[in-house]
This record gives structure tokens, sequence and C-alpha cells, in this order.
């Protein structure tokens, strides 16, 4: 009997062991971030030091922001191989749900790198829901402007949507810097979103 209570007590205790370490687990996976403002809103030409690096994986990103205004950051993903990879935002967390509130991410890539500022270039073509949108520019909110939406199907890439996402090649070693807008004003602001790269 003692044997029998003694095995319990090692299986049980083996358990709680294992469940700890999974709630460990499940925690690291998603990283907190909140990428320095812009001050202002200039999409090709900025300080290096402005950008946050990301990599692949799943980011909870704090909006950084400034009563009632729009807030603007870059972040920066350099690829550790050459592969197609997938740019999803979703989980948008707003001050006020009752507000319409969106924002926008696009993919720019170096083309005249200089000693403090990082030059850039949009990349268009960039692979979402409804096809590709040609010019890039990837639209994202706390609604869906299509939902009674039943015209052409590629025209959903410009809509509006609570889960946006963004595909794209990117060669090893290359980096791409993806530039965020999101709207702020008296009447609400986006608090967060989730960002996963893979």
């Amino acid at each position: 009997m003692k044997r029998k209570i003694c095995k319990l007590f090692v299986i049980m205790s083996v358990i709680v062991m294992m469940m700890g370490v999974m709630t460990v687990s499940a925690g690291a996976k998603t990283k907190k971030i909140t990428p320095k403002r812009l001050s202002k809103v200039e999409h090709t030409i900025w300080e290096e030091s402005d950008a946050t690096t990301v990599k692949k994986g799943t980011y909870n990103v704090v909006v950084p922001r400034k009563k009632n205004k729009d807030s603007n950051f870059i972040l920066e993903f350099k690829a550790p191989k050459t592969a197609t990879y997938k740019f999803d935002v979703s989980n948008i967390k707003t001050s006020n749900d009752k507000e319409l509130l969106s924002g926008t991410f696009a993919f720019y890539k170096e083309y005249d790198p200089s000693p403090r500022y990082q030059n850039l270039e949009l990349i268009g073509d960039i692979k979402t829901q409804g096809g590709k949108n040609e010019l890039g520019v990837l639209s994202f909110g706390n609604w869906n402007s299509n939902e009674d939406y039943s015209g052409p199907k590629d025209e959903l890439s410009d809509a509006i949507t609570k889960k946006r996402y963004g595909k794209l090649k990117i060669n090893k070693g290359e980096t791409v810097y993806i530039y965020f807008t999101t709207d702020g004003n008296k009447y609400g602001y986006i608090k967060s979103f989730t960002l996963k790269i893979k």
C-alpha cells in the first residue's frame, strides 16, 4: 500500500513539473516589444537607430503613441535563409471598440545605404488575402470593410481587415524594413496587435 502511494506521489509530482515547463514554454513564445515612435512621417529616410529588430516568431507589439496622434514606427527583419516569409497581423486591441480604427504596413528594402540614414524603396506586389496588393501597402483594423463586399476577389487585397498578412520572398542575409502607421485621435487609438513572422 505504501509503495502504491509512493508511486502515485512520484507520478503526480512529474505531471505537475511537466505542466509547469509547458506553461513557461507557452509564455516564452510571445515576445512583447514597444517600437520607437517616429517623430516625422517619412517612409524612406530615417535614422538607423529608429528601427526595432525582429526575428521569426510571435510578438505582442505595443504601439508607441502620443496623445491624439497617429503612430508610425519601423521594424527590421533580416532573413536567416532564402525563403518566402509571412508577416501576419491580428488580435488588434484598441482603446475604444466603438470607434473604427485602422492601420497599414508596408515593406521596404535598402537601395542606397549611408553611414547614418537608411534610404529605402517600397516593395510592391505583396501577396495577401484576395491576391496581390500591387502598391504593397496592406491595411488592417478593428473592423472588416469588406463584410458586405461582393465585387472582384482581387480587390479584397486593398480592404481593411481584422487579420492581414503579407508574403514575400527574401534572400538570405537580406534586410527588409516593415513600416507601420496606426490611427490615433481623441476618440480612440490602436493600443497593440499580434505580429507573427514565419
